[in-house]
């Protein structure tokens, strides 16, 4: 019966050395499965900015190319003006004389 119980108190003391190395397979994975979940939301989070970033982009071209429109009108619109610098001095000069 003595190699009996030492046969047994050995298969207890392994048992107990499975049993903490569990424990720190468990706690490891815990440990794990956190830092994934904060690993997760920052991917998540970059994916919100990317996607913002490229609604602002959208939106940037879209009014860039408005703007550039608008000055092209404005361009045709003033192109239709003559300036002639002499004529308005002359302008003045016949104002200054009807005084």
């Amino acid at each position: 019966m003595g190699q009996t119980g030492e046969a047994l108190q050995s298969i207890m003391a392994r048992v107990n050395e499975i049993s903490d190395l569990i424990a720190e397979i468990a706690a490891s994975a815990s440990e794990q499965s956190t830092g994934l979940l904060q690993v997760n939301t920052a991917v998540n989070q970059m994916d919100q900015v990317t996607q913002q970033n490229a609604a602002m982009v959208e939106e940037s071209t879209a009014a860039s190319h408005a703007l550039a429109q608008e000055a092209e009108q404005l361009q045709r619109a003033v192109s239709r003006f003559q300036v002639d610098g002499d004529g308005d001095r002359g302008s003045e000069v016949a104002l200054q004389q009807a005084a």
